[in-house]
Formats: C-alpha cells, sequence, structure tokens
C-alpha cells in the first residue's frame, strides 16, 4: 500500500517539478543571450574608442571625454557632472 502511496505522489509532483526544472532553464539561458549580446556590444564600443584614440585628428580632450563616458557608463554611474 506504501508502495501505490509514493508512486502516486511521485506521478502528481513530477510534472510539476520538471515544468519548473524546464523554466529556470529557459529564465537563464534568456539571461545568458543577454549578458553575450552585452558583451558583443561593450567590445564593438572599446573597439571604436581604440580607433578613435589611433587617430591623430581627433583631440585629446574629445579622447578623453569618450573614454571616460564609457568607462562611466560601464561601471553603472549614471550621473555624471560636467564642468565647464
Amino acid at each position: 500500500m506504501g508502495i501505490i502511496a509514493a508512486l502516486a505522489a511521485l506521478g502528481l509532483t513530477l510534472p510539476s517539478k520538471l515544468y519548473n526544472t524546464r523554466i529556470g532553464a529557459f529564465a537563464r539561458e534568456k539571461e545568458m543571450n543577454v549578458f553575450t549580446r552585452q558583451k558583443e556590444v561593450q567590445t564593438n564600443i572599446y573597439n571604436d574608442i581604440n580607433k578613435e584614440i589611433k587617430d591623430e585628428d581627433v583631440s585629446l580632450d574629445q579622447k578623453v571625454s569618450h573614454y571616460a563616458i564609457t568607462k562611466i557608463a560601464d561601471n553603472g554611474s549614471g550621473v555624471m557632472v560636467k564642468g565647464a
């Protein structure tokens, strides 16, 4: 009788556990996709800044400003007070 009760309980709880496992895996996959895209965009931005740094026609102040703005955004500090 105990084995039948255990099998019935397993039959009732197993679909829920499988569903939650699949949902969790799907959520982790989506988070990884977002992380991968963020890193790709970040790499492209830094490549553009490196090209700008090597460009002799761009002023040093502009190069430093673009790099600083990118680093601030990368660190998550969204507020920046810029002097005149």
